[in-house]
């Protein structure tokens, strides 16, 4: 409040100084959103003997009050003070540009704002939430000039929708194309082979449309995961379980599980971790059955991030422990498994549980020894 205060009593003027500009407390009351009582509480401050930087200084305080600051010379030597006005400076140029333009483009003489001059603009908005009255200090049109940021906002979403959809329609047809031209060598094969048995070609077709739903399965992977790094987690759910759908049709078990712990990552994302539970785990029983050990050790980790996240630590270090134990097994242990045990360890520590605490690390030191840095040798020593 203080800092609107004080730039709403400096102007800077043709001179391009900056001077004293009288405002009743009302007013203030009404730029700033709040009520007098409110901004004069802050005056008072201000006006204290002893600080004297506000007018007047021993009148009540009414509505109709004007406030001044006492004196030009504390414009000049208060720092923050000019800082504040420079603030002020800014945002008005800023606000009559858009103004301007946006007259211009009312009489269809300009277009609308495009990047980066829109990103700019809108984060202007957002940091300094202009209002109408204090528009009235610097222009007359302040309607237009939010319709005209919010419709090149609009206008920016809409061609940032028509380019992904352009872009989505051409790898779909690069996609399909591909499927088709597999087809096509399928069928030449099928055909060329001489006294080829009815029951082979049926073999043949089948063989194709297998490959069809497996490359439809990678393209399918490949978009979740554009759509999900894209944080449209709605997109992405689509696309994984549809992909999952067409892995089970073809009795692909290595991309049921897959599509299986990317469903579950996405509703991880969304905070809906009994969902994302019951994914993973039915990810990890097949990953199981088929022997896949990578993507054992993977999920594992998945689940005992999810335990964590449920401040769940017990069951989360017990994930996470034979999660280690197969990554190491197969030489894929990293720095970031080892550091979600430890990150458990120093919330169960948190939580006051340090015998706990205590416990997990000892393990970890039997699965692992090089992970006794300086921050869990700290932990044992509690």
């Amino acid at each position: 409040m203080r800092k609107f205060l004080f730039r709403i009593l400096t102007e800077h003027n043709i001179d391009h100084r900056d001077t004293r500009r009288s405002v009743k407390l009302e007013e203030v009351a009404k730029l700033a959103n709040v009520s007098y009582e409110q901004v004069a509480a802050v005056v008072e401050i201000f006006r204290d003997e002893g600080r004297n930087f506000l007018t007047p200084p021993d009148k009540a305080l009414e509505p109709n009050t004007v406030i001044d600051i006492s004196h030009e010379t504390l414009i000049r030597q208060w720092q923050r003070l000019k800082k504040w006005t420079k603030e002020e400076i800014k945002s008005a140029t800023i606000y009559q540009r858009l103004e301007d333009t946006a007259c211009l483009w009312n009489k269809e003489k300009w277009a609308l704002l495009r990047t980066p001059e829109l990103e700019y603009t809108l984060a202007w908005r957002d940091r300094e939430k202009p209002t109408e009255q204090w528009s009235k200090r610097y222009g007359e049109h302040f309607g237009l000039a939010m319709d005209f940021l919010q419709e090149s906002q609009n206008e920016q979403k809409r061609e940032q929708a028509q380019a992904k959809q352009q872009r989505e329609l051409q790898q779909e047809k690069r996609w399909q194309q591909l499927i088709t031209n597999i087809r096509l060598i399928f069928m030449t094969v099928a055909f060329g082979l001489v006294g080829v048995a009815g029951w082979q070609w049926q073999i043949a077709e089948e063989k194709t449309q297998k490959l069809k739903l497996s490359v439809d399965a990678f393209y399918l992977q490949k978009a979740g995961a554009e759509a999900y790094y894209s944080k449209d987690y709605s997109t992405a759910l689509k696309k994984w379980k549809t992909g999952l759908k067409q892995a089970r049709e073809i009795n692909d078990k290595s991309y049921e599980a897959k599509f299986l712990s990317y469903i579950g990552i996405v509703y991880q994302a969304l905070n809906q971790n009994q969902q994302a539970l019951d994914y993973y785990k039915k990810a990890l029983k097949i990953q199981r059955e088929i022997g896949d050990k990578r993507g054992i050790g993977n999920n594992l980790t998945n689940i005992g991030m999810v335990y964590q996240n449920l401040g769940q630590y017990q069951k989360a270090f017990y994930y996470y422990k034979k999660a280690v134990v197969i990554k190491r097994e197969i030489g894929e242990l990293s720095g970031e498994d080892t550091d979600l045990i430890l990150n458990n360890i120093k919330h169960s520590s948190q939580a006051n549980n340090y015998p706990k605490a205590l416990e997990y690390f000892q393990q970890v030191l039997k699965i692992n020894p090089e992970i006794g840095d300086e921050q869990t040798k700290t932990l044992s020593t509690k």
